[in-house]
């Protein structure tokens, strides 16, 4: 064999074993970059799925029909199934203040669902979770729904977040709602600032799955707040191209299935980053299903009624918790618990505690999570409000009902569009959860002794949070957060967006003035009447102008022209509700050739003007693709 054969060989040897040391350094650098750091005696991450509207029974568990949701059952049977797990209020902005405050929505005054133009949101005083969180270490992150205030002060940034990506409000508020055309164009936030209007909602899913599964390799080695706060499956309904047709229960299984994928791949994301010991998952809803929307809503099976109302299908909702070696596998807890318990129960297990300078109606969960063996309900009484009215309240397996009365579908809706609602009533009423899960039965007549320990725990709650039927205002209730600047109520300044107010226009005829109690332009007489602002645009291109108004009732029907130079576009005058009833209003759109400075016009096109027209702002929102 000459040197030079016996060199190649020797090379190639040597070689083979560079490479096998490459691939096995490789792979060692690759477990190393994926693996934590060592956190002996850290707090655990914890990550939160909150979606919006799902039923009781649209999760395979829990009794979905037609449905398969194998990432949601394996945290059941590697985790814990509650099956009596309660939202604090039926519809979105209440059970969301709760979620964030461990209080009862009524506590922190917030009801409903929060509108694009309301003034309000969680008051800054307020300490919610992810500020419980921060101060031991927790990295912080929502993606998905908000839906505390739209204003800037109040958006999760300014509430404990390190980092936003979502939806300020509900996806429904938006110009294409099949009942109304009175919302702004839908805004997709990053930061504080908006990062699309009218976004692509088939993508929302998925964008806010990428999004958590980058933060939790990002924050690996350091401990991690993850709040992943679906918007789906509240309407409109859309799912990605990936699930589009893929399940028997048409676009709402679509999104089903699609959710799952998501929790799936959380669930992946810790496993690769050796996660899976040092992370709590829950999931669970905001609220229960939408009847109104027919079939492009959930299940309550077998709950009565849904959302908007006080019966179990409109608060009970599915929760799963998984923790492996901390969580008993397998484990059923039929204990009533509650999202206000969350904020308690986690700020214990980061080593921290709940705010002690004012009222938490939360309680502890870890005897329940962690399954003692004789662990109950910490709740003597669990309160059920609709807005301020005391509608309803359990204790143990007794659900007492209070005269109200509540909406129904008939007809409920479909293919998007809602049905009606028809308001119906029920009267006191005992109902023993464990025997009659579909409240029908009325025991009250055979448990006096019962009814009155519960009126007696009701009166409890009355003096506290308060009561809307019995006129009583609670002791113990906090306010909202309310805009600084009135003048901003209508929509707070964003990079980008440009908005012209009331008492910034130049008026043009004797009788056009600006109301300062209304923040608007009023007395809109005859074509003379004109109002113009000097105003400048960050850069050329397309924007969607909205006009926030009012209109004294029987005196609608004018029409307004807003001139942008050569463009021109026209408002008709529509009558609003009472003196305070300012609507937003999408009048249409108008293209900049180029940046800087312009001059919008706008004057009455009817003859005898538009009398009883109040124009609050005009806003031009830029188009981004």
């Amino acid at each position: 064999m000459s040197q030079a054969h016996a060199r190649s060989d020797g090379d190639r040897v040597a070689g083979s074993h560079l490479r096998w040391l490459f691939l096995v350094c490789a792979a060692s650098a690759a477990v190393a970059s994926a693996a934590p750091a060592v956190r002996p005696n850290a707090p655990p991450n914890i990550v939160l799925i909150f979606c919006d509207d799902l039923g009781y029974a649209d999760v395979g568990c829990f009794g979905a029909q037609g449905l398969a949701t194998p990432n949601l059952d394996r945290l059941a049977q590697e985790g814990m199934r509650f099956t009596d797990f309660y939202a604090a209020q039926a519809v979105c902005s209440a059970s969301r203040a709760a979620l964030m405050t461990g209080c009862y929505p009524n506590r922190v005054s917030l009801y409903g669902a929060l509108g694009p133009q309301s003034p309000l949101g969680l008051h800054p005083n307020e300490i919610t979770l992810a500020e419980v969180l921060k101060p031991r270490g927790y990295a912080t992150a929502i993606y998905g729904k908000w839906h505390l205030g739209r204003p800037a002060e109040f958006l999760p940034r300014q509430q404990g977040f390190d980092d936003y990506f979502g939806l300020p409000y509900s996806n429904d508020m938006w110009p294409r709602h099949p009942e109304t055309t009175n919302y702004p164009p839908l805004p997709l936030i990053a930061g504080d600032t908006v990062a699309q209007l009218m976004p692509d909602q088939t993508q929302l899913t998925t964008w806010y799955t990428e999004r958590a599964v980058q933060f939790i390799g990002q924050h690996r080695t350091q401990p991690f707040f993850l709040y992943l706060a679906h918007s789906m499956p509240h309407v409109p309904l859309f799912v990605s191209d990936k699930f589009k047709g893929q399940s028997p229960r048409g676009l709402y299984g679509d999104v089903i299935l699609e959710i799952d994928w998501s929790v799936g791949e959380i669930l992946k994301a810790l496993k690769q980053h050796q996660l899976d010991e040092q992370t709590l998952v829950i999931f669970t809803s905001d609220n229960g299903p939408w009847l109104l929307y027919g079939d492009h809503a959930g299940s309550a099976r077998p709950l009565r009624e849904g959302k908007a109302t006080s019966f179990d299908g409109g608060q009970r909702v599915p929760c799963l918790m998984r923790w492996p070696g901390k969580i008993p596998a397998g484990r059923v807890c039929r204990e009533v618990a509650a999202t206000i318990d969350l904020l308690p129960t986690l700020a214990k297990l980061a080593g921290t505690e709940a705010p002690r300078d004012r009222v938490i109606d939360g309680k502890d969960l870890e005897p329940l999570m962690s399954g003692q063996p004789g662990a109950r309900s910490p709740h003597e009484a669990f309160f059920f409000y609709w807005s301020r009215h005391l509608q309803a309240l359990r204790s143990g397996p007794w659900k007492l009902h209070f005269p109200h009365a509540y909406p129904h579908p008939n007809p409920p809706g479909g293919g998007g569009k809602p049905g009606k609602y028809e308001t119906q009533r029920t009267e006191l009423a005992l109902f023993h959860l464990d025997q009659d899960i579909h409240e029908t039965n009325n025991v009250a007549a055979q448990h006096p002794d019962v009814v009155e320990r519960l009126q007696a725990l009701a009166e409890k709650g009355r003096d506290d949070l308060g009561d809307s039927a019995a006129q009583r205002t609670g002791r113990g209730v906090r306010p909202p957060g309310r805009l600084r600047n009135s003048r901003d109520a209508a929509i707070p300044p964003l990079e980008g967006v440009t908005t012209l107010f009331a008492s910034e226009a130049t008026m043009h005829g004797s009788d056009l003035r600006c109301d300062a109690a209304q923040h608007a332009l009023v007395s809109w007489s005859g074509t003379n009447a004109g109002a113009s602002w000097d105003f400048t645009v960050p850069a050329a291109g397309p924007f969607l102008v909205e006009v926030v108004q009012r209109c004294e009732p029987g005196r609608g029907g004018g029409a307004v022209g807003l001139d942008f130079g050569p463009q021109s576009l026209t408002l008709k005058v529509e009558e609003t509700a009472g003196s305070q009833g300012f609507r937003s209003r999408h009048v249409g759109q108008v293209t900049f050739e180029q940046g800087g400075r312009h001059i919008l016009s706008v004057r009455p096109k009817t003859a005898a003007g538009c009398p009883g027209f109040a124009l609050r702002t005009v806003t031009l929102w830029p188009v981004r693709k």
